[in-house]
């Protein structure tokens, strides 16, 4: 059903049963047009539809419609899930992509649960005109709240957002209250959001009112501890009050996302904690970050931690501008500080780069390379390289980005600039890893007959203040190669 309401002494689902609302809430879009509900995907003017939210925000389609919103109330869920946008040339069903149902399930002693509950949102409809192009989006993950004395189990518990195939956005996952006096159920809660150009983000679980983001592992977290033990997805700016995170799986960002963590104390990462182009992490009070996985921001972002007592680098860090204070920072062999190809971008097919220094692409095949602590190289048809900027003494500058080449693909990323890295570590720094700022290379051999290469984007900045600087690493900042 839609929406279920139990009311019972004791209630068991025996394995193989399971109570079931997914895809029954609000309806998906119907053919080219918007989903339902207060989360709803959103239909455009091209060919995909959007993903709807609920717990979480709904991912984009591939022609950037955003995903549903958040709404609803995390302790005590009772709403429907939404519906995901239709797309072009898809059905007119609008079953397909509907959102989760709502559950409510009060059993005064005792609730046993070794099959399911469910509610899930639905698939959207994909690959509508048989193009691949054409899908809708998933709709979002509904409501379960459970009131019981005792809950005993190992079925699982699930509010996932649905899929939106390639082109379409994955719905949102949905939200899950659950109060007890006895807990004894080992098995799979789960508010994931669902697939797609973009996935959906995850939803939010509540124990006995103690609210986590659906990223955080619920055996072992809490509203102040997350342990991120899968891979999550966001689509947007968040800010979470988390004094300790361990991180063995995955939280990817998309670009454009902002994310801070104000009360953030300690970070172990193993996994990997990932954000796009033009992101921000702000990491305001961390003091102990021990780095052995990747920590990763894309080009022209922000990473910043300004008050750090000690920071151990086993892996990657990388980022387009770095900003670290701390006591004490470790880069052990092997491991790196790296804006590498992070900062201004290269030319965009036979573009121009960007930046001050950018290279230039005049009017024949290949493009001149990026300047910045010095002038770029000139090109094969004579275009002159970049110029000289910045301050030598105080450097903050990214590198600049190299011309594009003819037939060169837009892809901006080669050829890029270097990043920016500022480390004030007050008492030791010990490098016996790598700092890196280099500018990234340009594409190669654009049109098959080894003369249409864009150029080499130039090396970033590197500003170190230290006490005690000890190690046998290496730290550059060395510009992209032009190719021929």
């Amino acid at each position: 059903s839609g929406r279920i309401n139990i009311t019972s002494i004791n209630l068991t689902i025996y394995p193989g049963a399971k109570i079931d609302a997914t895809a029954k809430g609000y309806l998906g879009g119907s053919g080219s047009s918007n989903g339902q509900g207060p989360g709803a995907g959103i239909y455009g003017s091209a060919y995909a539809g959007s993903g709807a939210g609920y717990g979480g925000y709904g991912g984009k389609d591939a022609q950037g419609d955003l995903g549903g919103n958040i709404y609803g109330n995390a302790t005590w869920p009772l709403d429907f899930g939404s519906g995901g946008a239709g797309g072009y040339r898809c059905s007119n069903n609008p079953s397909l992509g509907a959102g989760g149902g709502a559950i409510f399930l009060n059993i005064t002693n005792t609730l046993i649960i070794n099959g399911s509950i469910l509610a899930n949102g639905g698939n959207g409809q994909a690959n509508c005109n048989n193009n691949g192009e054409c899908d809708s989006g998933g709709g979002s993950g509904g409501s379960i709240l459970i009131l019981t004395n005792n809950l005993i189990g190992n079925g699982s518990i699930t509010s996932k957002g649905g899929s939106g195939d390639n082109y379409g956005g994955g719905g949102s996952g949905g939200r899950i209250a659950i109060y007890y006096s006895i807990f004894n159920f080992n098995g799979n809660i789960s508010v994931k959001g669902g697939s797609g150009y973009q996935y959906g983000e995850s939803g939010t679980i509540a124990l006995n009112g103690d609210v986590i983001p659906g990223f955080c592992d619920w055996k072992l977290s809490n509203s102040t501890f997350c342990y991120i033990t899968e891979t999550h997805y966001l689509t947007t700016n968040h800010t979470y009050n988390f004094v300790y995170l361990n991180i063995t799986g995955s939280l990817i960002g998309y670009n454009n996302v902002n994310l801070t963590f104000p009360n953030l104390s300690n970070l172990y990462l193993t996994g990997t904690l990932s954000l796009g182009s033009n992101s921000q992490l702000t990491l305001p009070s961390l003091q102990t970050l021990n780095l052995t996985g990747t920590l990763s921001l894309g080009s022209m972002s922000n990473l910043t931690i300004p008050n750090a007592t000690n920071i151990e680098i086993y892996g990657t860090l990388s980022s387009g501008r770095i900003n670290i204070t701390s006591i004490n920072l470790t880069i052990y062999p092997g491991a790196k500080i790296d804006a590498t190809a992070k900062g201004y971008l290269g030319g965009s097919g036979s573009s121009n780069g960007q930046g001050p220094g950018a290279g230039i692409y005049g009017s024949a095949y290949a493009g001149s390379g990026a300047g910045y602590g010095g002038y770029g190289g000139k090109d094969a048809q004579g275009d002159l390289g970049g110029n000289i900027y910045g301050n030598a003494t105080w450097p903050l500058d990214f590198g600049s980005g190299g011309a594009g080449g003819y037939r060169c693909s837009n892809n901006p990323s080669l050829g890029a600039g270097g990043g920016a890295i500022f480390l004030n570590i007050t008492n030791t720094l010990i490098i016996n890893g790598s700092i890196l700022a280099n500018g990234g290379n340009g594409q190669a051999n654009c049109n098959n007959n080894g003369e249409c290469d864009s150029g080499g984007g130039s090396g970033g900045s590197i500003l170190i203040l230290t006490n005690n600087l000890i190690g046998n690493g290496s730290i550059t900042s060395n510009g992209g190669s032009g190719d021929n």
